[in-house]
Protein backbone atom coordinates (compact mmCIF):
# COMPACT_ATOMS: atom_id res chain seq x y z
CA UNK A 1 0.00 0.00 0.00
CA UNK A 2 1.25 3.37 -0.79
CA UNK A 3 1.95 6.02 2.37
CA UNK A 4 1.24 9.39 0.96
CA UNK A 5 3.59 11.93 2.11
CA UNK A 6 4.61 15.32 1.09
CA UNK A 7 7.49 15.03 -1.69
CA UNK A 8 9.51 17.81 -0.10
CA UNK A 9 11.72 17.38 2.66
CA UNK A 10 11.28 19.00 5.94
CA UNK A 11 13.31 22.08 6.50
CA UNK A 12 14.15 22.27 2.44
CA UNK A 13 15.11 26.14 1.34
CA UNK A 14 15.86 27.54 -1.94
CA UNK A 15 19.84 28.28 0.39
CA UNK A 16 22.03 26.13 1.53
CA UNK A 17 21.49 25.48 4.99
CA UNK A 18 24.64 25.06 7.06
CA UNK A 19 25.33 22.52 9.27
CA UNK A 20 25.37 23.87 13.32
CA UNK A 21 26.93 22.13 15.71
CA UNK A 22 25.54 21.04 19.07
CA UNK A 23 26.28 24.60 20.68
CA UNK A 24 23.90 26.34 18.29
CA UNK A 25 26.66 28.35 16.56
CA UNK A 26 27.72 28.49 13.01
CA UNK A 27 31.26 27.01 13.01
CA UNK A 28 33.64 29.71 12.32
CA UNK A 29 35.56 29.59 9.40
CA UNK A 30 32.71 27.80 7.45
CA UNK A 31 32.95 30.78 4.34
CA UNK A 32 34.72 34.20 3.84
CA UNK A 33 38.46 32.69 3.51
CA UNK A 34 39.31 33.91 0.14
CA UNK A 35 39.50 30.47 -1.42
CA UNK A 36 37.34 28.85 -3.75
CA UNK A 37 34.69 25.92 -2.79
CA UNK A 38 32.25 23.39 -4.32
CA UNK A 39 29.49 24.61 -4.92
CA UNK A 40 26.85 23.61 -2.07
CA UNK A 41 23.37 21.40 -3.47
CA UNK A 42 20.91 22.26 -1.58
CA UNK A 43 17.93 19.01 -1.03
CA UNK A 44 15.98 21.51 -3.62
CA UNK A 45 18.79 21.49 -5.99
CA UNK A 46 18.91 17.53 -5.97
CA UNK A 47 15.43 17.10 -5.49
CA UNK A 48 14.81 19.37 -8.86
CA UNK A 49 17.63 17.34 -10.51
CA UNK A 50 16.00 14.36 -10.28
CA UNK A 51 12.62 15.49 -11.31
CA UNK A 52 14.24 16.62 -14.46
CA UNK A 53 15.35 13.07 -14.97
CA UNK A 54 12.22 11.56 -14.48
CA UNK A 55 9.82 13.54 -16.99
CA UNK A 56 12.38 12.50 -19.34
CA UNK A 57 10.48 9.27 -19.25
CA UNK A 58 7.37 9.41 -17.41
CA UNK A 59 4.91 12.18 -16.32
CA UNK A 60 5.85 13.37 -12.48
CA UNK A 61 3.58 11.77 -10.14
CA UNK A 62 2.74 12.11 -6.83
CA UNK A 63 3.00 8.84 -3.65
CA UNK A 64 -1.17 8.65 -4.32
CA UNK A 65 -0.78 8.78 -8.22
CA UNK A 66 -1.81 12.66 -8.39
CA UNK A 67 0.06 15.52 -9.65
CA UNK A 68 1.57 17.50 -6.81
CA UNK A 69 0.46 20.50 -6.69
CA UNK A 70 2.90 23.52 -7.13
CA UNK A 71 3.74 25.48 -3.90
CA UNK A 72 2.80 29.57 -3.90
CA UNK A 73 6.10 31.28 -3.59
CA UNK A 74 5.88 33.88 -0.97
CA UNK A 75 8.91 36.59 -1.25
CA UNK A 76 10.07 38.12 2.05
CA UNK A 77 12.45 40.86 3.13
CA UNK A 78 13.49 40.35 7.07
CA UNK A 79 16.80 41.53 6.80
CA UNK A 80 18.33 39.02 8.68
CA UNK A 81 22.23 37.49 9.51
CA UNK A 82 23.35 34.67 7.20
CA UNK A 83 23.20 32.38 11.25
CA UNK A 84 19.43 33.68 11.48
CA UNK A 85 18.33 32.85 8.31
CA UNK A 86 20.06 29.10 8.32
CA UNK A 87 17.05 29.06 11.20
CA UNK A 88 14.79 29.86 9.65
CA UNK A 89 15.14 27.71 6.94
CA UNK A 90 15.88 25.27 9.79
CA UNK A 91 13.12 25.56 12.12
CA UNK A 92 10.71 28.51 11.41
CA UNK A 93 9.89 27.87 7.70
CA UNK A 94 8.79 24.37 7.25
CA UNK A 95 5.48 24.09 9.94
CA UNK A 96 4.23 27.28 7.63
CA UNK A 97 5.13 25.81 4.19
CA UNK A 98 3.68 22.76 4.65
CA UNK A 99 0.78 23.79 6.26
CA UNK A 100 0.20 26.25 2.87
CA UNK A 101 1.58 24.83 0.36
CA UNK A 102 3.93 27.75 0.22
CA UNK A 103 7.31 28.14 -0.53
CA UNK A 104 9.04 31.14 0.88
CA UNK A 105 11.85 33.13 -0.68
CA UNK A 106 13.69 35.72 1.22
CA UNK A 107 14.54 38.49 -1.73
CA UNK A 108 18.12 40.02 -1.92
CA UNK A 109 19.53 43.28 -1.46
CA UNK A 110 18.93 45.71 1.28
CA UNK A 111 15.81 47.32 3.10
CA UNK A 112 16.64 50.46 0.83
CA UNK A 113 16.64 48.84 -1.86
CA UNK A 114 13.71 46.82 -1.69
CA UNK A 115 11.91 50.56 -1.03
CA UNK A 116 13.02 52.08 -3.72
CA UNK A 117 12.14 48.99 -5.98
CA UNK A 118 8.09 49.25 -4.18
CA UNK A 119 8.48 53.08 -5.24
CA UNK A 120 9.48 52.17 -8.51
CA UNK A 121 7.19 49.96 -8.90
CA UNK A 122 9.08 46.95 -9.33
CA UNK A 123 8.61 45.29 -6.05
CA UNK A 124 7.66 41.45 -6.25
CA UNK A 125 8.13 41.56 -2.11
CA UNK A 126 4.79 40.50 -0.50
CA UNK A 127 6.01 41.14 3.45
CA UNK A 128 8.65 43.66 4.03
CA UNK A 129 10.55 44.27 7.48
CA UNK A 130 11.12 48.30 7.76
CA UNK A 131 12.24 50.72 10.93
CA UNK A 132 9.46 52.14 12.98
CA UNK A 133 10.89 55.66 12.18
CA UNK A 134 10.44 55.27 7.99
CA UNK A 135 7.16 53.97 8.55
CA UNK A 136 5.41 57.11 8.37
CA UNK A 137 7.29 58.20 5.11
CA UNK A 138 5.82 54.88 3.32
CA UNK A 139 2.20 55.82 4.96
CA UNK A 140 2.41 59.09 3.00
CA UNK A 141 3.71 57.99 -0.17
CA UNK A 142 0.66 55.28 -0.12
CA UNK A 143 2.99 51.91 -0.07
CA UNK A 144 1.46 50.49 2.60
CA UNK A 145 -1.49 48.11 2.76
CA UNK A 146 -4.41 48.69 5.40
CA UNK A 147 -3.96 45.80 8.13
CA UNK A 148 -6.97 47.20 10.15
CA UNK A 149 -8.82 43.71 10.46
CA UNK A 150 -5.85 42.45 12.00
CA UNK A 151 -6.33 44.42 15.26
CA UNK A 152 -8.20 42.46 17.38
CA UNK A 153 -6.32 39.14 16.65
CA UNK A 154 -3.57 41.23 17.75
CA UNK A 155 -4.55 42.35 20.71
CA UNK A 156 -5.01 38.85 22.00
CA UNK A 157 -1.20 38.18 21.02
CA UNK A 158 1.24 40.40 21.52
CA UNK A 159 2.71 42.94 23.92
CA UNK A 160 -0.17 45.47 23.39
CA UNK A 161 2.06 49.09 23.25
CA UNK A 162 3.76 47.87 20.29
CA UNK A 163 0.51 47.88 18.21
CA UNK A 164 0.73 51.98 17.99
CA UNK A 165 3.66 51.53 15.98
CA UNK A 166 1.93 50.83 12.67
CA UNK A 167 -1.11 52.85 13.53
CA UNK A 168 -1.81 56.09 11.82
CA UNK A 169 -4.88 57.78 11.05
CA UNK A 170 -7.38 55.30 12.45
CA UNK A 171 -5.49 52.44 10.54
CA UNK A 172 -2.89 50.13 11.03
CA UNK A 173 -0.42 50.04 8.67
CA UNK A 174 2.07 47.73 9.84
CA UNK A 175 2.04 44.46 12.13
CA UNK A 176 4.39 44.35 14.93
CA UNK A 177 7.69 42.31 14.08
CA UNK A 178 10.87 42.69 16.78
CA UNK A 179 9.82 45.38 18.93
CA UNK A 180 12.60 47.10 21.41
CA UNK A 181 13.23 50.20 23.34
CA UNK A 182 16.63 51.49 25.74
CA UNK A 183 16.82 49.95 28.78
CA UNK A 184 19.20 51.15 31.85
CA UNK A 185 22.51 49.41 31.78
CA UNK A 186 24.79 49.59 34.68
CA UNK A 187 28.00 48.42 36.27
CA UNK A 188 26.54 47.09 39.78
CA UNK A 189 30.04 46.44 41.31
CA UNK A 190 30.70 49.70 40.37
CA UNK A 191 27.62 51.48 42.03
CA UNK A 192 28.33 49.18 44.97
CA UNK A 193 31.86 50.74 45.62
CA UNK A 194 29.86 54.26 45.36
CA UNK A 195 27.35 53.17 47.76
CA UNK A 196 24.61 54.09 44.87
CA UNK A 197 21.57 52.31 43.96
CA UNK A 198 20.60 51.50 40.77
CA UNK A 199 18.63 54.69 39.67
CA UNK A 200 14.87 54.57 39.25
CA UNK A 201 13.82 57.90 38.67
CA UNK A 202 15.81 61.17 37.00
CA UNK A 203 15.89 62.82 40.31
CA UNK A 204 17.85 59.29 41.75
CA UNK A 205 20.00 59.75 38.35
CA UNK A 206 21.07 63.09 39.25
CA UNK A 207 21.86 62.04 42.66
CA UNK A 208 23.73 59.19 41.11
CA UNK A 209 25.95 61.68 38.52
CA UNK A 210 27.04 63.53 40.84
CA UNK A 211 28.29 60.76 43.36
CA UNK A 212 29.81 58.01 40.62
CA UNK A 213 33.34 59.77 39.38
CA UNK A 214 36.39 58.26 37.61
CA UNK A 215 39.56 58.90 39.05
CA UNK A 216 40.07 62.06 37.50
CA UNK A 217 36.94 63.35 38.38
CA UNK A 218 35.32 62.99 35.05
CA UNK A 219 31.09 62.07 35.33
CA UNK A 220 30.18 58.09 34.83
CA UNK A 221 27.01 58.48 34.07
CA UNK A 222 25.86 58.74 30.40
CA UNK A 223 23.10 59.54 28.21
CA UNK A 224 22.95 58.87 24.55
CA UNK A 225 23.66 62.45 22.72
CA UNK A 226 24.89 61.65 19.37
CA UNK A 227 23.08 63.17 16.02
CA UNK A 228 23.34 60.89 12.98
CA UNK A 229 22.15 61.17 9.41
CA UNK A 230 19.62 58.60 9.62
CA UNK A 231 16.14 58.78 10.94
CA UNK A 232 15.97 58.07 14.67
CA UNK A 233 18.87 59.93 16.13
CA UNK A 234 19.75 58.83 19.58
CA UNK A 235 20.27 62.60 20.97
CA UNK A 236 16.55 63.23 20.19
CA UNK A 237 15.12 59.57 21.46
CA UNK A 238 16.76 61.05 24.90
CA UNK A 239 15.02 64.34 24.95
CA UNK A 240 11.59 62.75 23.84
CA UNK A 241 11.99 60.57 26.74
CA UNK A 242 13.16 63.19 28.91
CA UNK A 243 10.10 65.32 27.76
CA UNK A 244 7.17 62.78 28.51
CA UNK A 245 8.89 62.01 31.89
CA UNK A 246 7.99 65.68 32.71
CA UNK A 247 4.85 65.11 30.85
CA UNK A 248 5.63 67.74 27.50
CA UNK A 249 4.53 66.98 24.28
CA UNK A 250 8.05 66.42 21.92
CA UNK A 251 5.94 67.54 18.99
CA UNK A 252 5.12 71.13 19.89
CA UNK A 253 7.99 71.38 22.62
CA UNK A 254 5.64 74.44 23.91
CA UNK A 255 4.38 73.36 27.09
CA UNK A 256 5.20 73.26 30.86
CA UNK A 257 6.51 69.75 30.92
CA UNK A 258 9.13 70.58 27.58
CA UNK A 259 10.26 73.64 29.64
CA UNK A 260 10.52 71.75 32.88
CA UNK A 261 12.52 68.20 31.02
CA UNK A 262 14.66 71.41 29.76
CA UNK A 263 15.21 72.99 32.79
CA UNK A 264 16.11 69.38 34.43
CA UNK A 265 18.85 68.52 31.22
CA UNK A 266 20.71 71.88 32.22
CA UNK A 267 20.96 70.94 35.96
CA UNK A 268 22.44 67.51 34.77
CA UNK A 269 24.14 68.26 32.04
CA UNK A 270 27.60 69.20 33.93
CA UNK A 271 27.73 66.08 35.50
CA UNK A 272 27.27 63.87 32.34
CA UNK A 273 30.15 61.43 31.43
CA UNK A 274 32.30 63.02 28.81
CA UNK A 275 31.35 60.39 26.91
CA UNK A 276 28.07 61.35 26.06
CA UNK A 277 28.97 63.56 23.56
CA UNK A 278 29.68 60.68 21.00
CA UNK A 279 27.28 58.17 22.59
CA UNK A 280 25.12 55.73 20.30
CA UNK A 281 24.18 52.19 20.92
CA UNK A 282 28.11 50.87 19.78
CA UNK A 283 29.88 53.41 21.47
CA UNK A 284 28.28 53.30 24.56
CA UNK A 285 28.28 49.31 24.39
CA UNK A 286 32.15 49.98 23.70
CA UNK A 287 32.29 52.54 26.84
CA UNK A 288 30.49 50.08 29.45
CA UNK A 289 32.54 47.07 28.33
CA UNK A 290 35.68 49.29 29.01
CA UNK A 291 34.15 50.91 32.28
CA UNK A 292 34.50 54.33 30.82
CA UNK A 293 30.86 54.73 31.90
CA UNK A 294 28.90 53.41 34.65
CA UNK A 295 25.50 53.78 33.55
CA UNK A 296 23.74 54.37 30.33
CA UNK A 297 20.86 53.57 28.20
CA UNK A 298 20.83 51.39 25.62
CA UNK A 299 18.83 48.66 22.74
CA UNK A 300 18.84 45.96 24.97
CA UNK A 301 20.59 43.47 22.33
CA UNK A 302 23.98 45.08 23.16
CA UNK A 303 23.66 42.14 26.46
CA UNK A 304 25.21 39.78 23.89
CA UNK A 305 28.44 42.07 23.46
CA UNK A 306 28.70 43.05 27.30
CA UNK A 307 27.14 39.84 28.91
CA UNK A 308 27.43 36.53 26.57
CA UNK A 309 30.74 37.71 24.81
CA UNK A 310 32.15 40.07 26.65
CA UNK A 311 31.94 38.39 30.14
CA UNK A 312 30.94 41.69 32.04
CA UNK A 313 29.12 39.76 34.63
CA UNK A 314 28.94 42.89 36.97
CA UNK A 315 26.37 44.36 34.10
CA UNK A 316 22.97 44.49 35.07
CA UNK A 317 19.81 46.76 33.74
CA UNK A 318 16.82 48.55 35.13
CA UNK A 319 13.86 48.92 32.23
CA UNK A 320 13.23 52.71 32.63
CA UNK A 321 14.12 56.22 34.32
CA UNK A 322 10.83 57.87 35.96
CA UNK A 323 9.74 61.41 36.03
CA UNK A 324 7.01 63.29 37.47
CA UNK A 325 4.65 61.87 34.56
CA UNK A 326 6.46 58.80 34.14
CA UNK A 327 8.87 57.24 32.69
CA UNK A 328 7.95 55.63 29.00
CA UNK A 329 10.60 54.47 26.77
CA UNK A 330 10.52 55.47 23.12
CA UNK A 331 9.06 52.13 21.18
CA UNK A 332 11.36 51.32 17.99
CA UNK A 333 12.80 48.61 16.35
CA UNK A 334 10.96 46.81 13.08
CA UNK A 335 7.63 46.59 11.71
CA UNK A 336 6.27 44.59 8.89
CA UNK A 337 4.35 46.00 6.34
CA UNK A 338 2.97 44.45 3.17
CA UNK A 339 3.42 46.36 0.44
CA UNK A 340 1.03 47.88 -2.05
CA UNK A 341 1.40 45.94 -5.29
CA UNK A 342 1.72 42.87 -3.15
CA UNK A 343 0.93 39.46 -4.73
CA UNK A 344 0.16 37.14 -2.30
CA UNK A 345 -1.37 39.66 0.50
CA UNK A 346 -2.90 36.82 2.63
CA UNK A 347 -0.29 34.49 2.78
CA UNK A 348 1.61 37.38 3.74
CA UNK A 349 -0.49 37.91 6.62
CA UNK A 350 -0.69 34.39 7.01
CA UNK A 351 2.95 34.26 7.21
CA UNK A 352 3.02 37.38 9.85
CA UNK A 353 0.69 35.13 11.94
CA UNK A 354 2.76 32.54 12.13
CA UNK A 355 5.76 34.45 13.06
CA UNK A 356 4.47 35.82 16.04
CA UNK A 357 2.49 32.42 17.06
CA UNK A 358 3.73 31.13 20.17
CA UNK A 359 5.55 28.19 19.48
CA UNK A 360 7.89 30.14 16.77
CA UNK A 361 7.75 33.40 19.47
CA UNK A 362 9.44 31.10 21.90
CA UNK A 363 11.87 29.11 19.51
CA UNK A 364 12.99 32.84 18.21
CA UNK A 365 13.77 33.79 22.11
CA UNK A 366 15.63 30.38 22.81
CA UNK A 367 17.69 30.09 20.04
CA UNK A 368 18.31 33.27 18.76
CA UNK A 369 18.31 35.50 21.67
CA UNK A 370 15.08 37.68 20.33
CA UNK A 371 13.21 39.64 22.48
CA UNK A 372 9.76 38.40 21.74
CA UNK A 373 6.52 40.32 20.60
CA UNK A 374 4.22 38.25 23.40
CA UNK A 375 4.88 37.83 27.20
CA UNK A 376 4.61 33.99 26.77
CA UNK A 377 8.05 33.87 25.25
CA UNK A 378 10.22 35.98 27.40
CA UNK A 379 10.47 32.26 29.74
CA UNK A 380 12.48 30.66 27.15
CA UNK A 381 15.22 33.43 27.22
CA UNK A 382 18.69 32.18 27.55
CA UNK A 383 19.94 31.75 31.10
CA UNK A 384 22.24 34.37 31.01
CA UNK A 385 19.71 37.13 29.39
CA UNK A 386 17.03 36.40 31.55
CA UNK A 387 17.56 39.56 33.48
CA UNK A 388 18.05 41.58 30.71
CA UNK A 389 14.77 40.32 28.97
CA UNK A 390 12.27 41.11 32.20
CA UNK A 391 14.00 44.68 31.77
CA UNK A 392 13.35 44.61 28.22
CA UNK A 393 9.50 42.72 29.18
CA UNK A 394 8.81 45.84 31.50
CA UNK A 395 9.98 48.60 29.63
CA UNK A 396 7.95 47.13 26.46
CA UNK A 397 4.97 46.81 28.49
CA UNK A 398 5.18 50.77 29.28
CA UNK A 399 6.82 51.86 26.15
CA UNK A 400 5.20 54.48 23.82
CA UNK A 401 5.70 55.26 20.12
CA UNK A 402 5.96 58.67 18.29
CA UNK A 403 2.87 58.59 15.36
CA UNK A 404 4.42 57.62 12.02
CA UNK A 405 5.94 60.70 10.90
CA UNK A 406 6.14 61.82 7.16
CA UNK A 407 9.47 63.85 7.83
CA UNK A 408 10.88 61.91 10.81
CA UNK A 409 14.66 63.11 10.00
CA UNK A 410 13.13 66.80 10.30
CA UNK A 411 11.67 66.04 13.93
CA UNK A 412 15.24 63.96 14.68
CA UNK A 413 17.52 66.87 13.68
CA UNK A 414 15.21 69.51 15.64
CA UNK A 415 15.44 67.36 18.94
CA UNK A 416 18.41 66.61 18.14
CA UNK A 417 20.15 70.00 18.09
CA UNK A 418 18.16 71.03 21.09
CA UNK A 419 19.46 68.47 22.92
CA UNK A 420 22.61 69.40 22.39
CA UNK A 421 22.60 72.90 22.56
CA UNK A 422 20.94 72.56 26.16
CA UNK A 423 23.41 69.53 27.36
CA UNK A 424 26.84 70.25 25.70
CA UNK A 425 26.80 74.17 24.31
CA UNK A 426 25.43 76.02 27.34
CA UNK A 427 22.54 77.71 25.33
CA UNK A 428 19.08 78.65 27.74
CA UNK A 429 16.44 75.43 27.53
CA UNK A 430 14.06 78.03 26.45
CA UNK A 431 16.33 79.62 23.70
CA UNK A 432 17.33 75.89 22.56
CA UNK A 433 13.33 74.61 22.79
CA UNK A 434 11.73 77.49 21.28
CA UNK A 435 14.27 76.89 17.99
CA UNK A 436 13.26 73.66 18.24
CA UNK A 437 9.21 74.40 18.33
CA UNK A 438 9.65 76.67 15.52
CA UNK A 439 11.26 73.70 13.37
CA UNK A 440 8.96 71.67 14.35
CA UNK A 441 6.21 73.52 12.93
CA UNK A 442 4.54 71.44 10.45
CA UNK A 443 6.34 68.63 11.20
CA UNK A 444 3.83 65.21 10.57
Amino acid sequence: MTNCRSSRPSGDSDYPIPTLPASGRVAAGAAGRGHSTPPILTRRHLLATAAGLALTTVPFLSGCGTVAAPRTPLRVNLRLTAYERAFFARAVLPPFEEANNARVEFTSGTTDEAIGALRGGTSQVDLLAVDTEILGLLIAERLTTDLSAERERLRAEVIPSTLAAGEAGGALHALPYRPTTWITFYNSARLAAADVMPPRTWDELLVAAETLRAPDGAGQVALQGATTETVGGPAAQTLVELVWAFGGDPLTLADAGSRAAGDFLARLAPLLAPASWEAKFDTLTRDLANDRVALGPNWPVVATDLIQRGGKADIAATPTIAGPAGGPRVLSGQVLIIPKNATQPELARAFAAHLRGEETQAALARELAWFPLREDAFAFAPTWQQPIAAAALDALRGARALPPLANREAFDAALGVAFRQIAFEGIAPASALATAAERLRGVR
